[in-house]
């Protein structure tokens, strides 16, 4: 999953320039868990933050992105890795 959002990391920066931090790291996943983030934390500023999720189905994917969708401050970029194409 790292590799997946490292190059969701750079998509957003190629498909949207100059929105994103520079700082952005390659991201951290959660033992455990099916969650991997990539986060730039500012203390005075705008703080970004990327996430990736892993679904066992679409069925619970698309909830997510549903909930996600309808936060205050989220933007949803469409991108799917290489190897699923």
């Amino acid at each position: 999953m790292l590799r997946s959002l490292a190059g969701f990391v750079a998509h957003v920066r190629q498909v949207q320039p100059g929105v994103w931090h520079d700082d952005i790291p390659a991201g951290k996943c959660f033992a455990g868990s099916n969650h991997c983030t990539a986060t730039a934390l500012r203390h005075f500023g705008t703080s970004q933050q990327i996430n990736q999720f892993c679904h066992e189905t679409r069925e619970q994917a698309e909830g997510v992105r549903k909930r996600l969708s309808q936060g205050k401050g989220y933007a949803m970029v469409e991108w799917a890795p290489p190897s699923a194409h």
